[in-house]
């Protein structure tokens, strides 16, 4: 029988994965097109309104998709959340709790991945995210002041 709290985990990890895949699939595709831009001159010349549109439409999914992803506070749904799940409820990564997660029969089917995930690796992941702080800052500035709210003062001078 599988608990709330697992089921919690799995609701959690589907939904953080989809999202990180989508993020990861338009960032790869926004820096494919800016940096084929250069090496193909004629297409870009002659669809330049296209692929004007379509970069920043990727621009904008990965700026607020990013956001939505790692800024604490504005939703529960988020990195920093997830990490804190998992710092209270290391018990969801003992061998035993995802041999029966996987459905295995014995704990040594479990790959080896090379880490355990404990309050150590946590507490790294945790400063990992913070090392992006200014980088978050960032984004959450562009995207309040201008994608999500459109401030008076970028109105005139959207550069700013």
């Amino acid at each position: 029988m599988i608990s709330e709290l697992e089921n919690k985990f799995k609701r959690y990890v589907t939904a953080l994965e989809r999202e990180l895949c989508i993020l990861n699939t338009q960032y790869r595709l926004l820096v494919f097109l800016s940096d084929s831009k250069y090496e193909r001159e004629d297409e870009y010349r002659h669809a330049r309104y296209f692929f004007h549109s379509v970069t920043n439409s990727l621009f904008t999914d990965v700026l607020l998709i990013s956001t939505k992803l790692l800024e604490c506070g504005r939703s529960d749904k988020n990195v920093p959340d997830f990490l804190h799940f998992a710092e209270c409820n290391l018990s969801l990564f003992t061998p035993e709790a995802v041999k029966i997660r996987r459905g295995f029969s014995n704990v040594k089917q479990i790959p080896n991945r090379g880490y355990i995930v404990d309050s150590n690796f946590v507490l790294s992941d945790k400063s990992k995210l913070s090392e992006l702080d200014q980088i978050l800052n960032n984004l959450k500035k562009k995207r309040d002041k201008y994608y999500a709210h459109y401030d008076k003062w970028c109105f005139d001078d959207p550069k700013k």
